[in-house]
């Protein structure tokens, strides 16, 4: 019989580590929602040109890690590597612009890249994002910090409800999705994160917390 197993770079989270991940994603979300963040939820795939448009086709993800397949409609579409692109998509399409700005939307969920796996890099890699649209000031910058801070001090200090040794100091699979580098973050969970791998990807956008190792 078959013995079957997940591809190469796309992890399972089974208990009690599911329960970890549960915790801090919900908890990055709390922490949006109540700085007036709305939930958006974003197509798993979209028009190949969004991505090539969005994010730039010289880059990396573009020209090298991007899941792209033409469909039985002999369409080019893409599963989608980061949600910038598709929230801007969004909220032309359906004129969320036209109103009050700006426009703070927030989702979660699962994003698809074709890297090398190794420590904190996945080619399916779960990504809480967090989107202020249509005004620039540097003050929605630190309200994104502070979101990210609100998120993570709770469960970083166990004081979440979450009780595992193990999650109190270890980082699960989960990334933010802001406008600030690494380096710009609070030094409290940080320093709470110690064991952390850090890495900044596209530049500005990604800051990636690893997986525990078992």
């Amino acid at each position: 019989m078959t013995q079957f197993s997940a591809p190469k770079g796309v992890p399972d989270y089974v208990p009690p580590e599911s329960a970890g991940f549960v915790a801090v994603r919900d908890g990055l979300l709390d922490a949006a929602r109540r700085a007036g963040y709305r939930d958006i939820e974003l197509p798993i795939f979209e028009d190949t040109a969004l991505f090539a448009r969005g994010v730039g086709e010289s880059t990396d993800v573009v020209s090298k890690e991007m899941y792209t397949f033409t469909d039985r409609g002999d369409r080019s579409v893409t599963l989608r590597p980061e949600g910038t692109a598709g929230v801007v998509r969004a909220v032309i399409e359906h004129g969320l612009d036209r109103g009050a700005l700006p426009i703070k939307l927030c989702y979660a969920g699962p994003f698809f890249r074709y890297e090398r796996p190794q420590a904190g890099r996945y080619r399916q890699l779960q990504q809480v994002g967090v989107e202020a649209i249509g005004v620039d000031d540097p003050a929605l910058d630190a309200e994104v910090i502070a979101v990210a801070d609100a998120g993570f001090v709770p469960w970083a200090c166990g004081t979440s409800g979450w009780k595992s040794p193990r999650w109190a100091t270890k980082p699960v699979g989960l990334s933010i999705e802001s406008c600030c580098r690494t380096s710009c973050f609070s030094s409290t969970w940080m320093k709470k994160l110690a064991g952390a791998p850090k890495s900044t990807r596209c530049g500005c956008s990604t800051t990636s917390v690893p997986r525990s190792r078992r």
